[in-house]
This record gives C-alpha cells, sequence and structure tokens, in this order.
C-alpha cells in the first residue's frame, strides 16, 4: 500500500505586469502604477519530480527532494533616460522591505539583478531609454506554512559604476 500526502502553500505575491512608463527627463526613474501578482506556486516548484517509483520497501520510505530555491523574475521592474554615453557603466541595486509577519516567504527571498538593457535611443538628444528587473530567489518557499498574500516593497538603487544614486 502506498499513501503519500503533500501539503502545498499557494505563495502569493505583489509584482509587476506590465512595463512602466517612458521616462520624460534624464535620470527620472518610472516605475509601473498598477501592483501586480506573481504567479502562485505550482507543484513543479517545489518537486524537481512529478512522479518516482520505488521497488523496495526501503527506497519508498526516503523522503523527496525539494528544490530548496523558488525564483521568480520582474524583468521590466523600472526604466530610466539616461545620457546614451553612460549605459555601458549603469549598475542597479535592490533592497526589499516588508512585514516580519510569521510565514512571510519575503523574510528570506534573494534579489539578483537582472542585466540593464537599451529599450530606445534618441540620437537628437544623446539619450538612451534603459529598463532592469530583479529575480526573486525564495528560500524555504515550502515552508512558509501559511497560504495567503504576502507583500514585499524593493527599492532601487541606479548608479554609475563610479558614483551613488542617480
Amino acid at each position: 500500500m502506498v499513501m503519500a500526502l503533500l501539503v502545498i502553500p499557494q505563495l502569493q505575491v505583489t509584482a509587476q505586469t506590465s512595463p512602466p512608463p517612458d521616462p520624460s527627463s534624464d535620470y527620472e526613474l518610472s516605475f509601473s502604477s498598477e501592483p501586480v501578482n506573481i504567479s502562485p506556486l505550482r507543484p513543479q516548484d517545489i518537486l524537481p519530480s512529478q512522479s518516482g517509483t520505488a521497488s523496495t520497501q526501503g527506497q519508498l520510505l526516503v523522503a523527496p527532494s525539494f528544490n530548496e530555491v523558488i525564483s521568480r523574475e520582474l524583468p521590466q521592474l523600472w526604466r530610466m533616460r539616461v545620457p546614451t554615453e553612460d549605459v555601458p557603466d549603469l549598475v542597479a541595486q535592490y533592497t526589499i522591505t516588508t512585514s516580519n509577519e510569521n510565514g512571510n516567504p519575503f523574510l528570506s527571498v534573494t534579489l539578483e539583478p537582472l542585466d540593464i538593457r537599451e529599450v530606445s535611443n534618441d540620437p537628437n538628444t544623446s539619450t538612451s531609454v534603459v529598463e532592469g528587473g530583479v529575480r526573486l530567489l525564495f528560500g524555504d518557499a515550502f515552508k512558509t506554512g501559511n497560504a495567503g498574500s504576502y507583500q514585499g516593497q524593493i527599492s532601487v538603487c541606479v548608479k554609475r559604476n563610479d558614483s551613488g544614486c542617480l
């Protein structure tokens, strides 16, 4: 007889669905004005294999392996107009703040910057619109224990390699 019980929390967090508007002036950071949702956890996010076989009782009693990190990407989190000559030197840093409520998956999230990319270039003004985003890496998300919605606020600092935030 084979019996298994699997409980999967439905992690749902606020994120972005549409690109932010193009900024109108240099070094203006723009974000989308609408809150959005990151997709809930799916079984394949937690379990690397959806099925398995066991030919002995010992194999049957082995605990399944779990993905230790679950990721979600926000590729178009922000946009900024900058002088075209600054584009190769831009870097973005991200921080996240959240409530410390029990079970909040943002308590163990790591932010991994995505590459900054040039969206458009205006040769008349020698400016470019660039955009950037972040990958959210949730550690121990399957241990959350509380299904529901959670919110976090991401702060963005865009700078040239040799300066502070623009």
